[in-house]
C-alpha cells in the first residue's frame, strides 16, 4: 500500500480490517451502518445504503461496490446481509409492474434499440487493457441487453453483483468426457492451491469421484506441510441435501467429523491438519436446489462443469476459465455461502483480477501440464515435429490413456453433415491393420464409458466404426480475452414459480429470439413451458432448432415438472405440423459413442448430462442449468455466456464427435425414434412403471420428512 493511501473508516465501525488494501476497480460506500443478524443469529455492522451499480434504463456502473469489495472491508460480516443492504429487494408494487413489462420485452421479438445495445456495450469490462476498443458481437450485445432488463427489476436476480456480471477472460481447457476425467482435473487444480479452495456441487456421494476429491485434500495438506507454509489453506465446501429445517434456515453448517460429515465421506480433520475445511448444506425449501457446480482455486482459476461429485455413467462437460471472470465466480460463491465465514478467506482483500495479465496455454499453464494429452503432444513435438496427416488415428492408440485422450480428426459442426460423413466412414477401404486397431480403441472407449454404470454394456457399433475422433480434453489454442457474461439464477423454493425474469432465462430466450440460422441445445431434459414455447416459435420462423436430449432422463416421479422429454417432443412436432414447419425442428436422443441406438436413462448404462447451448455458431452458453422446469424456475444455477467463435467451434467439434447422437439418435417427425428396421425405442414413459414411480416419489417425500 502506498504511503499516501489511507484506509477508509465507516461511521459506526471504526477502522476496517488491518489486511485491507484498496482494490483498483471498486468505490466503497461511506454511508451509515446498521446492526443486523444473519439466518444463524450472527450479528455485525453492515453498510445501510450504498451505490447500487445499476439503475433502470442506465448502464452498469463498473466501479460500484460489490459484495466481495465490501466483505473485504469487513471480513467478519455475513455476505448474505451485505448483499441485502447493497441491493435491497424492490417494493412489491415495483416488482409486479416490472414483471409485466419484462414479460412483454423478453418474449417480444422486437430488436433492441441502438441505445439499448450501446448501454449493453458500456455495461461490461470487455478487456483488462486500458483504452482497449474490444466490442462484442452484435448478437452477444443483443442478448446481454435482454439480460440487463432483469436487473431493472431486481439487481440480485443474477446472483452476482451487477458490476461483475459482464467481464472477460480466457478458456485454456474444455473437458468433454466422463466424470472421472473431470475429477482428475479437479485433483490437479486443488493440489496446487496456495491459499484457498472454494467448491460448490449439488450431489456429493461416496464414489470414485468423491474419493478423488478427498485424495486431493490429503495431498494438498501434505504439500502445505512440505513447503512449511505458515498459514493453513482454507477450504469452503457447499453441497445440497434437503432437510425440513431448511424451509426456515437454508444454510446448515456441518459439524466437523460428525455423523453427516462421515456419511459424505469427507476426510477426518486430523488427516488434513494443514487445511481449514468448512462445509455447509445449502437448500432453499422446498424446491430451491443449490445446483451450481463450481471450483475456484486461489482466485486464479474457475472450473465450471455439468457434473456433480458422484459416480454416474454420464458424458459431462467442464470448462477451465481464467481472468476477471474468476472474480465474478468468487462473488457468486460468497452469495451462495451467505453465512459468516470462519475463518475468513485469505484472498478476500486481494486486488481484483481486472489488471492486465499474461495468460498461459497448453504446457505453459501449470494447471494443464499434467494432462496426459498435453504431455503426449509435447513428446510428439520433440520426437516428430511433423506427423503424417493420415496417421492421426494411430497416435490415439499409442496414447498412455487410450482412446479418451486421442487427437481429434476433422469433424463438422452440423449434425446432418456429420451423419452423412460418418456413414461413409463405416465402409472404409480394406486395410490389414485398421480393424484390429479400431477394435482395441473401441474396447478402451467402452471400458471408460462403463465406469460408474449400473449395468455395463458392450459396444454394438460396427467393427470398423471410427473412434479416433473421440477427444476428452480440448487444449484450446492460444487466444485473447473474449467477452463473458455470467447468466445465473437464484434459488426459488416455493412450487408454482414461473419467473422468466432472471439472467439465465433471459439469455436463453434471447438466444432463441435473435438467432438467424441455428439454435443447438444439448441438455438431459427439456420440459419448461418457456423452452418449449421458444423452440416452437423459433422453428416456425424458419430457424433450425437442433436438440440433443436424453431418452427417459426425466420421468413422471419428478415433482412439479412439465412432462417427460418424449411427451414434449411429440407435442412440439404435432404443433409444428399445423404450420408445416416440422422440418425446422431436429430432435435426437443421446446415443453413446460405442452404441447404435439410444439407451433409456433408467437402465443406467449410457447417459449424457451436458448443459450446452450455441446460437448461430458464435455465442455459447454453458453451465449447470438444464432446460427443465426445475432449472428454469427453481434451482440456483451458474452459467456463462461467451462471445468466441473459436471456443464455440471447438465445443461443437467435441459435442458432435464424442457421441453417436447425430448418427443414430434422430427421431422422426412424429416424435418417435425408430431404428433402421423400424423398431421403436423403449421410451419408458411411465405407463408401465407408474406404480413403481409413485412408490419412489412417496419414498423421496418420506426421506425429506425424516431428514
Amino acid at each position: 500500500m502506498g504511503a499516501e493511501e489511507v484506509r477508509p473508516e465507516l461511521p459506526g465501525l471504526g477502522k476496517v480490517s488491518d489486511t485491507w488494501s484498496p482494490p483498483a476497480a471498486d468505490n466503497y460506500p461511506s454511508k451509515l451502518l446498521v446492526h443486523t443478524r444473519d439466518e444463524n443469529g450472527e450479528g455485525g455492522n453492515v453498510p445501510q445504503q450504498v451505490p447500487s451499480g445499476h439503475a433502470a434504463g442506465k448502464r452498469i456502473n463498473l466501479n460500484s461496490a460489490s459484495v466481495t469489495s465490501v466483505l473485504a472491508l469487513y471480513p467478519n460480516q455475513s455476505p448474505q446481509k451485505i448483499a441485502r443492504i447493497l441491493f435491497p429487494t424492490p417494493s412489491l408494487l415495483k416488482r409486479i409492474r416490472q414483471k409485466f413489462i419484462l414479460s412483454k420485452d423478453l418474449f417480444n421479438r422486437e430488436e433492441p434499440s441502438a441505445h439499448r445495445i450501446q448501454l449493453a456495450y458500456q455495461s461490461g469490462r470487455w478487456s483488462t487493457h486500458e483504452g482497449s476498443n474490444v466490442r462484442p458481437s452484435e448478437l452477444f450485445l443483443k442478448m446481454f441487453s435482454d439480460v440487463l432488463l432483469c436487473l431493472d427489476r431486481d439487481r440480485l436476480s443474477g446472483f452476482v453483483s451487477p458490476s461483475l456480471i459482464a467481464t472477460c477472460g480466457v478458456m485454456p481447457l474444455t473437458i468433454l468426457s466422463t466424470i472421472s476425467d473431470i475429477m482428475r482435473h479437479y485433483y490437479e487444480c486443488v493440489v496446487q492451491a496456495k491459499h484457498e479452495v472454494l467448491v460448490s456441487t449439488f450431489y456429493f456421494w461416496k464414489s470414485e469421484a468423491q474419493l478423488t476429491f478427498s485424495r486431493a485434500l490429503f495431498e494438498l495438506s501434505k504439500r502445505v506441510e512440505a513447503r512449511q507454509q505458515k498459514g493453513k489453506v482454507v477450504i469452503k465446501f457447499i453441497y445440497n441435501h434437503r432437510k425440513w429445517k431448511q424451509i426456515y434456515k437454508n444454510r446448515i453448517y456441518l459439524k466437523p467429523d460428525g455423523p453427516e460429515w462421515k456419511r459424505l465421506g469427507l476426510p477426518d480433520t486430523k488427516d488434513i491438519p494443514n487445511l481449514e475445511l468448512e462445509v455447509i448444506n445449502f437448500h432453499k425449501g422446498l424446491l430451491g436446489t443449490s445446483h451450481s457446480k463450481v471450483l475456484i482455486v486461489d482466485r486464479n482459476i474457475a472450473l465450471l462443469n455439468s457434473n456433480n461429485i458422484q459416480g454416474r455413467p454420464f458424458l459431462e462437460m467442464m470448462t477451465h476459465l481464467e481472468g476477471p471472470i474468476v472474480d465474478s465466480f468468487y462473488d457468486m460463491f460468497l452469495m451462495s455461502w451467505g453465512n459468516r465465514m470462519n475463518p475468513p478467506l485469505p484472498l478476500l482483500t486481494r486486488r481484483p483480477s481486472s489488471q492486465p495479465r499474461q495468460y498461459r496455454f497448453g504446457s505453459n499453464n501449470a494447471f494443464l501440464r499434467n494432462i496426459h494429452v498435453v504431455q503426449y503432444t509435447q513428446d510428439a513435438r520433440a520426437t516428430a515435429p511433423r506427423e503424417v496427416k493420415n496417421d492421426v488415428s494411430v497416435g490415439a492408440d499409442r496414447h498412455p490413456d487410450g482412446i479418451l485422450n486421442s487427437v481429434i480428426t476433422t469433424v463438422c459442426t452440423d449434425p446432418e453433415e456429420e451423419r452423412r460423413e460418418s456413414r461413409d466412414q463405416h465402409n472404409p477401404e480394406p486395410s490389414g491393420i485398421r480393424f484390429p486397431r479400431v477394435k482395441r480403441g473401441m474396447k478402451d472407449l467402452t471400458d471408460a464409458l462403463n465406469v460408474g454404470t449400473i449395468r455395463p454394456v458392450d459396444a454394438n457399433v460396427p467393427v470398423d466404426h471410427v473412434t479416433s475422433d473421440f477427444k476428452s480434453h480440448f487444449i484450446h489454442e492460444e487466444h485473447a480475452e473474449f467477452p463473458i457474461v455470467m447468466v445465473n439464477r437464484p434459488p426459488h423454493g416455493l412450487p408454482g414459480n414461473n419467473d422468466i425474469w432472471v439472467p439465465q432465462n433471459a439469455a436463453w430466450i434471447a438466444g432463441f429470439k435473435y438467432a438467424q440460422k441455428k439454435v443447438f441445445i444439448q441438455t438431459p431434459n427439456l420440459n419448461s413451458y418457456a423452452a418449449v414455447k421458444m423452440c416452437i416459435e423459433t422453428a416456425r420462423r424458419g430457424v433450425s432448432v437442433i436438440l440433443y436430449l436424453g431418452l427417459g432422463f426425466n420421468d413422471d416421479r419428478q415433482f412439479f415438472q412439465g412432462g417427460t422429454n418424449q411427451q414434449v417432443v411429440i407435442k412440439m412436432y404435432k404443433t409444428l405440423k399445423n404450420f408445416n414447419c416440422q422440418h425446422n425442428l431436429r430432435v435426437f436422443w443421446y446415443t453413446a459413442k460405442d452404441q447404435i441406438r439410444p439407451i433409456p436413462q433408467y437402465i443406467g448404462s449410457r447417459n449424457c448430462h451436458i448443459k450446452f447451448m450455441v446460437i448461430d455458431d458464435s455465442v455459447g452458453i454453458i453451465g449447470s442449468g438444464n432446460h427443465d422446469t426445475q432449472s428454469w424456475f427453481h434451482s440456483q444455477e451458474t452459467n456463462v455466456m461467451i462471445d468466441s467463435a473459436q471456443i464455440v467451434r471447438d465445443w461443437m467439434k467435441g459435442v458432435i464427435s464424442n457421441q453417436n447422437t447425430g448418427l443414430y439418435g434422430r427421431v422422426d417427425t412424429d416424435g418417435i425414434w425408430r431404428d433402421a428396421e423400424g423398431h421403436v425405442a423403449n421410451y419408458d414413459d411411465g405407463l408401465k412403471r407408474s406404480k413403481h414411480q409413485t412408490l419412489r416419489a412417496l419414498q423421496e417425500l418420506k426421506n425429506l420428512c425424516v431428514s
